[in-house]
């Protein structure tokens, strides 16, 4: 099996630390860091089956689909990512998929989109142009998130823009990392912190300094 190139996505600022623990369990070499993702690729010997979901600090975990340039602001821009989905070897990513640990047959479609920078488009018009062309190809359902969450058994796909770059990624796991199960509880630490109210804290016990 080949190498493959493998995107960690995280909250913004844990870049670095999801780098580090990539570098730790020898799961690749670090090829890119960049805003919430840590791109890597692995070695030509895999690595173990269920390794790559055990990223402690990850959010979730993809293989990289296809990528070209970023489309700009336009809103045909959104329509032109539709590509993205033509350029991906899926037979390969299947096949990928299963020894990382997820599941083998790409079944329903459901795509996730995020940018930087303002755009004359929505994330949903990204998503449907992607899903819709990805669905078609796989001969199997596209559920848009106009209409909420997606069903269960939905293969997740993500499309990123970045001001220089159009990513399309698979997700490895039926669900984002983090969600599991550890992470859903109700233990101190697990939760993304809350903005504090502009005085705190360091006007907390001058309670005349605060607004």
């Amino acid at each position: 099996m080949t190498a493959a190139s493998l995107v960690a996505r995280c909250v913004h600022g844990l870049e670095p630390t999801v780098a580090a623990e990539v570098l730790r369990r020898g799961l690749g070499v670090i090829t890119h860091i960049g805003h919430r993702e840590v791109r890597f690729r692995v070695a030509r010997s895999p690595a173990p089956p269920g390794l790559i979901g055990d990223l402690r600090t990850a959010d979730d975990v993809f293989l990289l689909a296809a990528q070209g340039s970023d489309v700009g602001v336009s809103r045909k821009g959104a329509a032109a990512l539709a590509g993205l989905a033509g350029a991906a070897d899926l037979a390969v990513l299947a096949r990928l998929r299963r020894h990382y640990g997820g599941l083998g047959a790409i079944t329903g479609v459901e795509v996730s989109a995020s940018f930087l920078g303002r755009r004359n488009f929505t994330r949903y018009d990204v998503e449907d142009a992607v899903g819709h062309a990805l669905a078609a190809r796989l001969g199997v359902a596209y559920h848009s998130r106009r209409g909420g969450a997606p069903p269960p058994g939905h293969s997740g796909w993500r499309v990123t823009l970045d001001g220089e770059r159009a990513t399309l990624l698979l997700r490895i796991a039926e669900r984002p990392l983090h969600r599991r199960a550890y992470k859903r509880r109700s233990v101190p630490g697990t939760m993304h912190p809350r903005s504090p109210p502009p005085w705190w804290p360091w006007q907390a016990l001058n309670p005349a300094t605060r607004s």
